[in-house]
Order: C-alpha cells, then sequence, then structure tokens
C-alpha cells in the first residue's frame, strides 16, 4: 500500500491504541491522550452539549449572549411576538476528545477530556446583573466514577482562572464499552499507534486500538454545583434576583455523543423520500396534462 494510502485509511480508522504486556494483564485504568488535534472521526467523536429549557430561559432572562472561537454555537430564536428575539434553544457542539480513560479488562468508559470552549458575557440590566461580566468554560473533563464534569473556568469580578472547578453533577450515565480492532500487520508505525501501561522499556507482545467511531456516551440531568453555582454568579455579577433566577435552573441538560439512527430509521427515511419524490412526479404529471388539456 502506497504511504498516501495509509494516511487515508490512517483518517479513517483514527482513533487510541492501548499496548497490554500479556493477553492475562490485570485489569487497570489506562489514559490515552490525542498529540495535537483532538480524535474526530465522522462526527462521533466529537460531544454536543444541548442546553434545557431552563437553561436558555435564564439566557433569555439575564439577557446574557454566548459565543466560541474553537466550538461549535447553535441557536435558534423566535422574533415573534415580541420585538426582542427570544431565545429557543442553545448548543455547542464539536467538543473533540483530547483523551479517553478505560478500564483494559473490559473496555469500559470512565474518563473523557474534551476540547472546546465558550463564554458568556452578561451586560448590566440594573434587574438580573449589578455591571457587566463575561465568563468562560473550556477543559470539560468528564469523571464517570464520581459523575461530575469539571472545567477550566475564567471569569471576571475577582474570580480569575480556577483549574478543575467541580461544574456539573451528572445525573444519569449512559457509556457503552468502545470497540477494539486487532493491531496493524506494519506493527503501527504508519497508523498513529502508540503504547500506553506497562514499562516503556519493553517491547509490548500484545497490541489492541480502540476505534473512536465506537463512542457512545449520554450524560443527562446536568446540575451546577455550589461551586458552579458561585464562580458563574461572581462572574456575572449577578444580584439577588438574578440569583434566584440561577438557582431555578435545576437541569441543565445533556452533554453526549450525537445520535446516529438505527438501520431502521435509515429505511423509513429512505421509504419516506421515495414517497415524497412519487408525489411530486404525480403531482408535475397532473400539472403537464391540465395544460395540454387547457
Amino acid at each position: 500500500m502506497r504511504p498516501s494510502s495509509l494516511m487515508r485509511t490512517n483518517r479513517l480508522a483514527l482513533g487510541i491504541a492501548l499496548t497490554l504486556a500479556t493477553l492475562g494483564a490485570r485489569a487497570e485504568l489506562v489514559t490515552a491522550t490525542a498529540t495535537g488535534q483532538p480524535w474526530t472521526l465522522n462526527g462521533q467523536a466529537a460531544l454536543t452539549y444541548q442546553a434545557s429549557k431552563n437553561a436558555v430561559s435564564l439566557l433569555n432572562v439575564t439577557n446574557a449572549k454566548a459565543s466560541s472561537q474553537d466550538a461549535s454555537i447553535t441557536v435558534s430564536y423566535h422574533v415573534m411576538p415580541s420585538p426582542t428575539p427570544k431565545l429557543t434553544s442553545f448548543a455547542v457542539g464539536a467538543l473533540g476528545v483530547q483523551s479517553v480513560t478505560l478500564e483494559t479488562s473490559d473496555r469500559s468508559l470512565h474518563g473523557l477530556q474534551l476540547s472546546g470552549s465558550f463564554t458568556v458575557k452578561q451586560e448590566t440590566d440594573s434587574f438580573t446583573s449589578s455591571e457587566d461580566g463575561s465568563l468562560t468554560v473550556s477543559n470539560l473533563q468528564i469523571d464517570l466514577d464520581q459523575k461530575k464534569v469539571f472545567a477550566t473556568f475564567t471569569g471576571t469580578h475577582g474570580v480569575g482562572t480556577i483549574e478543575r472547578l467541580s461544574l456539573f453533577d451528572i445525573g444519569t450515565v449512559s457509556a457503552a464499552p468502545l470497540n477494539l480492532a486487532p493491531p496493524p500487520l506494519s506493527g503501527g508505525s504508519g497508523f498513529g499507534w502508540y503504547g500506553y501501561g506497562g514499562a516503556q522499556t519493553t517491547t509490548p507482545t500484545f497490541g489492541q486500538q480502540v476505534l473512536l467511531d465506537s463512542l457512545s456516551v449520554q450524560l443527562g440531568s446536568l446540575s451546577l454545583t455550589q461551586e458552579g453555582a458561585k464562580a458563574w454568579s461572581q462572574a456575572l455579577a449577578y444580584t439577588p434576583i438574578g440569583n434566584t433566577a440561577l438557582a431555578s435552573v435545576q437541569d441543565w441538560g445533556t452533554l453526549g455523543t450525537p445520535a446516529v439512527p438505527e438501520p431502521g430509521t435509515w429505511a423509513l427515511m429512505g421509504l419516506g423520500l421515495v414517497g415524497i419524490a412519487g408525489l411530486k412526479r404525480r403531482a408535475h404529471t397532473r400539472t403537464a396534462t391540465a395544460t395540454m388539456a387547457a
């Protein structure tokens, strides 16, 4: 296979390599970290945060604005009948996987570190906020054992930068074991394989690759921690009314991999498209017939 073909194969099968000394190695947690760009493959190795209706309502009440330079912000507005557009949905996507922590025995997922950040800016309104303020959330670290989402939190009004702030408690977790693929015949030099676990001076006799296109994790019922609420309130200079609005948000939404339609769903979608095409052809035929008759 030519080098260019190897590179294309590498991009299509990009993942993480876990190298074990023997097949009978004892179970342990192993963390593999991406070098350079985060892992992404067909959108499945990127996570999306979807805000709940209550979290969206908070942004509306406080008139806060969210943005990002390295993640995709998706919003929708309802512009009628109010003269001021009202936010109806908010999501942060393209949060790439920077590292993954697995149990070597059953490939169960224990943690993820994500790339991407978003910023919330607040303008003084003398109602929910006494001064202009801003906060930035980055470096999301998901700990499935503690059921927490940690983050680097940077805010105004004396907050500064807080590393590994406990931001969210996770209410529900759904995470499937990652699929494994056999090691490449070439030994892995052209496929981005890396060794983890065991002595670095020994040559591993067994290797397995974790394919991130099989990554499936859904975290639901996210709730802001006390530490997170304190930092959020201080950074945006909330008034007592602003703090009441913040405390009213019990569910902040979900964080997880995009849903992939089941084969049956694809089939139904295909039938639907065929049906629509058929209706269009019939309408066109009827129109042509009526025109000729006239």
